[in-house]
């Protein structure tokens, strides 16, 4: 017996009835193989749906870091173009608001955002071979002294900031850097960071007579801060 069944509808129009368009109604209600098609394509598109659902929006956890003001300018400001035509991550950041207002905190934000200081430091000057110092200054920075570096000696408000750079003997070709910090807080209270644009490239902490120290450095310059809560000490393109 001949089918009396027109051509089978290409997967476009299958789509299509899925949708609502009845146009190969009559024939996709006939055919097994066109029903089994359908089923498949349906099932292939809920998969799509499901794992590209909102593919090019930013995680749940940018937006709240977006939200705290947590993120680099630029990624803030990339965020805040999506967000103003993105109707999903706009009534997400709603709901952040909701619970930032719940346990109270945007107005802890940006009160702890504004008690950050940072100094800048300047270069004072070379320390000379021989030069005594006070304040236990010469016994400090004794690890490692060689001529081929002499130490430098920064100032940042009232704190005293002196760097040596010396081969690393433990690790040929690398550097290793040495500092001592003085001021009116416990120095112990600091870290040191060592940073190459955005990234944090290692860390270390300082002792409490102002000591600190950091092996195993690649030649190249590195932004140096000394952090601790509510100030930054910052010492720009240090040159190993």
């Amino acid at each position: 017996m001949t089918s009396t069944l027109s051509p089978h509808p290409s997967d476009a129009e299958l789509l299509a009835w899925l949708n609502g368009d009845n146009t190969h109604g009559e024939h996709i209600a006939h055919c097994r193989e066109c029903l089994t098609r359908v089923q498949t394509l349906s099932n292939e598109e809920q998969f799509l749906r499901i794992n590209l659902y909102r593919a090019d929006c930013p995680s749940a956890h940018e937006l709240g870091e977006y939200k705290l003001r947590l993120l680099p300018q630029f990624q803030i400001n990339a965020i805040a173009v999506h967000v103003a035509h993105c109707p999903h991550c706009s009534q997400e950041l709603a709901t952040l608001q909701e619970f930032f207002t719940a346990v109270a905190l945007p107005a802890a934000q940006p009160t702890i955002a504004k008690q950050i200081r940072v100094i800048m430091a300047t270069l004072l000057g070379d320390i000379r071979a021989g030069w005594q110092g006070t304040g236990g200054l010469q016994p400090a920075m004794a690890a490692m002294r060689g001529e081929q570096n002499k130490p430098r000696i920064y100032e940042a408000e009232d704190y005293q900031l002196t760097i040596e750079i010396q081969e690393d003997p433990e690790n040929p070709g690398r550097q290793a850097l040495f500092g001592l910090l003085i001021g009116e807080d416990a120095p112990a209270s600091f870290e040191i960071q060592l940073w190459q644009g955005a990234n944090l490239i290692t860390q270390a902490p300082v002792d409490e007579y102002g000591n600190f120290s950091i092996t195993n450095l690649v030649k190249e310059n590195y932004d140096l801060k000394l952090i601790k809560p509510e100030l930054e000490i910052r010492l720009e393109a240090l040159q190993l």
